[in-house]
């Protein structure tokens, strides 16, 4: 018999890598999941903008007002009673920017805290005390590994992204149309290199929030892989 872990994620939003984290764990483990995605929703203008003076206030001022409002305090309801109600071996949670990190210290079991994206989501949404109250935390990259651990004295451990072959491979008899691929949210410092390179005559084709073309996900990306010659990730 498997032993039972809970994985705290988003999966609705077709960000395919929380699937395949859940496929890869399942591999040893009996794998709960939560979707962290699954009450998300704010309704009338007036509701999304003090939802965004909320997130303002704990970025800013580190107050936790943003936490406790909404559908988020239901939320951290909900998994701290899957938590009670089940023996779990671990528990990882995988970005969770909704979650207020002070819920890692009320469970007893050991709580991972993994966090795939970039530096600048993690000052965007004050994510540091999800690194510092978690018993141990990864990112995909060694350079915020390192600036993370000097800026904020923690011990964020580098952890690289792994791949499901059987979702991402070349597709065959696709012609090889795009020069140059790049795949993710429009921030400073890739828009900085990417207008290097274009100013140098390197035609590129861009995905992703911020960009001329919206995000892309699942089969649609694989199509796209498959057809460029050259594919940027940083």
């Amino acid at each position: 018999m498997k032993d039972k872990v809970f994985l705290v994620s988003e999966f609705q939003n077709k960000k395919i890598y929380s699937n395949e984290f859940k496929m890869l764990l399942s591999i040893k483990y009996d794998v709960d999941i939560y979707d962290t995605l699954n009450d998300k929703k704010i309704n009338g203008i007036f509701y999304k903008i003090f939802d965004k003076l909320l997130l303002f206030l704990l970025k800013k001022f580190n107050l936790n007002f943003y936490y406790n409002s909404f559908y988020r305090l239901n939320i951290q309801k909900h998994i701290l009673k899957k938590v009670e109600n089940n023996n779990y071996k671990f528990i990882i949670f995988t970005k969770s920017s909704i979650i207020n990190p002070i819920i890692f210290k009320k469970i007893r079991t050991k709580v991972y805290y993994f966090f795939f994206d970039t530096i600048d989501e993690i000052i965007k949404f004050n994510l540091i005390n999800h690194f510092r109250f978690s018993n141990n935390s990864y990112v995909i990259s060694r350079i915020i590994s390192k600036k993370l651990n000097e800026k904020y004295h923690l011990k964020t451990k580098y952890c690289p992204q792994f791949f499901n072959s059987s979702l991402w491979y070349p597709l065959k008899n696709i012609k090889k149309d795009i020069d140059v691929l790049f795949v993710g949210s429009k921030l400073k410092e890739r828009e900085n290199l990417i207008n290097f390179l274009e100013i140098n005559n390197v035609n590129i084709l861009k995905f992703g929030i911020g960009w001329n073309n919206k995000p892309i996900f699942g089969k649609d990306l694989l199509k796209l892989f498959s057809r460029s010659k050259i594919i940027l990730n940083f």
